[in-house]
């Protein structure tokens, strides 16, 4: 017959292996978790970052009215921002970073989200790399852009600010074709198409507007425009 303090002292090793195999699991498993690509960057370093991978756009309107808003390079020589602001162009004028002002050589709107895809000679930034995953609630983040909302409309220069993600609502509603994000920082005139940065300093999003009952930013995420961007486009109508 076994002795039941043998039996004892025999649970309590084996209790005490799986412990140890466990936390030996971990040792080997949590590494891989914590990719080099997540580091946060500091403030200084997102607003850099943000500075080199932007340009302000004004388009003149067919009526002649005048649409200020924020760009986000991807390439060199391809800028995002939204449809609207955009519009029926009679001139796009591209503005980086202490460099003159250019002209896209084409701009092409999507058939179904507010994003348009501008294309240029060659500028003097730093295209903005895409997250993989959109943001998750809850998450912090930096909203950026050009705001034109001085007197007469003019230009407060860049602006970079933390925020956080609210939550995600049906696109469908704002004639987005999916879901699209709020932020908890309003973005302000001229911000539109400007970037929502993760802590390490990748695109998960672009703003195209503010919600009136809540003051939440609205935020294209990055899935959304990555799906945009394969998909048929048009040519935005011109004077």
């Amino acid at each position: 017959m076994e002795d039941p303090r043998h039996r004892r002292r025999l649970l309590t090793r084996l209790g005490v292996f799986t412990v140890l195999a466990a936390a030996f699991d971990m040792v080997l498993v949590t590494p891989t978790l914590a990719r080099l690509d997540t580091v946060p960057l500091s403030a200084a370093q997102i607003e850099h970052r943000v500075t080199v991978g932007t340009v302000e756009l004004m388009s003149l309107q067919c009526d002649l009215t005048l649409n200020h808003g924020t760009g986000v390079a991807i390439t060199t020589g391809r800028v995002l921002t939204n449809q609207h602001v955009v519009g029926s162009p009679r001139v796009v004028d591209v503005a980086t970073d202490l460099a003159p002002v250019i002209r896209p050589t084409t701009i092409r709107a999507s058939a179904g989200a507010d994003l348009a895809v501008v294309d240029a000679d060659p500028m003097p930034v730093k295209p903005l790399p895409l997250a993989p995953n959109d943001p998750e609630p809850g998450e912090r983040v930096w909203l950026a852009g050009y705001p034109h909302d001085g007197p007469n409309g003019t230009s407060k220069g860049l602006v970079v600010e933390p925020a956080k993600v609210v939550d995600y609502v049906d696109g469908r509603t704002m004639a987005q074709p999916g879901q699209v994000l709020r932020l908890d920082r309003a973005a302000r005139v001229g911000m539109s198409g400007g970037p929502v940065l993760d802590a390490a300093g990748r695109l998960v999003g672009m703003v195209f507007g503010v919600q009136t009952t809540t003051g939440n930013s609205l935020v294209l995420p990055v899935s959304l425009v990555r799906t945009a961007m394969v998909e048929p486009m048009v040519t935005p109508p011109r004077c």
